[in-house]
């Protein structure tokens, strides 16, 4: 659904960002917001990165290797609560000058695994520029909630120009013709209807069930779903 919808914006002249929270432990914080901000200031000429950043030297804190661009160091961080706030804001700033110049899209897929300081941002982002052209997508999944996700969500929820769309299961025939599609071939009825009940009509469980190769093993792989889809 991501896709299809990221690629409309495309073809209507936006600029799509997009990164995702590791499953892997270990990633620095901010990681998602690591991958935006690297992939939109990859995309500007270096003569004009300068310019771009201009007063925006906290950035170099995420994001290293613009500090030659610099003529002067980042801050240095002292308190903590006024360092976080400074580099929300060089943050937000930095989405909202790319947004005037094209309007922009960042797409956040799984933030149900994403630190607490990437989902602190990511409410910062969403108050600080509401008038930008800027367009914010998340991804989570529902199974996977944590209280500081919890907290996130609620408060962007609040928002009034937030809105929430629940992704459910294909209907039951259209599920059975994907399954089919991917199979390239007709497959048992019974077997269809256990498939469906396993993945909740959910066309990324669907594929990965129908990937099993022989209707033997499509009949296995029903009953129960493997221990990796389980926990996606």
């Amino acid at each position: 659904v991501v896709e299809h919808f990221t690629e409309e914006l495309t073809r209507n002249g936006q600029i799509v960002l997009a990164a995702r929270s590791p499953e892997e432990p270990g990633a620095p914080p901010f990681w998602p917001w690591i991958q935006i901000l690297r992939g939109y200031l990859d995309s500007i000429p270096p003569i004009d990165l300068s310019a771009f950043l201009a007063g925006l030297e906290d950035i170099a804190h995420l994001v290293p290797e613009v500090r030659p661009k610099f003529h002067s160091s980042p801050p240095p961080l002292v308190d903590p609560l006024q360092a976080r706030f400074r580099l929300f804001d060089a943050i937000a700033t930095c989405l909202e000058r790319a947004a005037q110049r094209t309007p922009l899209a960042v797409v956040l897929e799984d933030i149900h695994r994403a630190d607490e300081a990437s989902l602190l941002l990511l409410a910062y982002i969403t108050t600080a520029i509401p008038t930008s052209p800027l367009l914010v997508v998340t991804t989570y999944r529902d199974t996977h909630r944590n209280s500081s996700f919890a907290r996130a969500t609620a408060n962007l929820l609040r928002n009034p120009a937030a809105r929430s769309l629940h992704i459910t299961g294909l209907p039951g025939h259209d599920a059975a013709a994907l399954l089919e599609s991917l199979a390239k071939r007709k497959l048992d009825p019974a077997v269809i209807d256990i498939l469906y009940e396993k993945s909740g009509g959910k066309p990324f469980f669907l594929s990965q069930l129908a990937g099993q190769g022989t209707n033997c093993r499509i009949e296995r792989a029903a009953s129960t779903l493997p221990a990796d889809l389980a926990d996606a």
